[in-house]
């Protein structure tokens, strides 16, 4: 099973930067008579999207209700960031720019904000001395020009003096 999971995350990767590729693993099981089983399937981007539409669809309701929780429903958003390594899913960047008629966000890894996320929550939740951020963390004013933000390897919480 573990085997099939790698295939398939491989799969999704390489269906971000291709249109169709050929999913191959050897020696998958044995048949009745100890016979290898080889598995081959040919996949297109077009087809994972089908598959992954409802996916795609909670994606955006939620990104929606977010949102409107924080208030900002009616307001023009300037850019997304995309957080995790689906995002990459060129259909779920598309679905996300379309649906709130915005620029996505490029400039940040996604598995990065993924870490620097998880890495801030932490210091709020617990204020534990020994959480360190591992990257500095700025933001950018208005005009695109970098605000100082906390420097790489602070201890959280940190105040940010400008």
């Amino acid at each position: 099973m573990a085997r099939l999971r790698r295939l398939a995350e491989d799969t999704k990767i390489r269906l971000s930067f291709e249109t169709e590729v050929t999913v191959r693993e050897e020696f998958l099981t044995s048949d009745r008579r100890g016979k290898p089983v080889h598995f081959e399937l040919g996949v297109t981007r077009r087809r994972f999207e089908e598959l992954i539409d409802p996916l795609l669809q909670s994606t955006i309701a939620l990104s929606r209700q977010v949102i409107e929780e924080a208030r900002l429903s009616g307001q023009r958003l300037g850019k997304i960031c995309l957080v995790g390594g689906s995002t990459r899913i060129p259909r779920c960047r598309a679905l996300l720019a379309e649906a709130f008629d915005v620029e996505i966000h490029e400039e940040i890894d996604p598995d990065l904000a993924v870490a620097l996320g998880s890495s801030i929550q932490c210091g709020l939740r617990w204020a534990r001395p020994e959480l360190v951020a591992t990257f500095r963390v700025g933001a950018g004013n208005p005009s695109g020009v970098p605000r100082p933000g906390v420097n790489r390897i602070t201890v959280a919480p940190a105040a940010v003096s400008a």
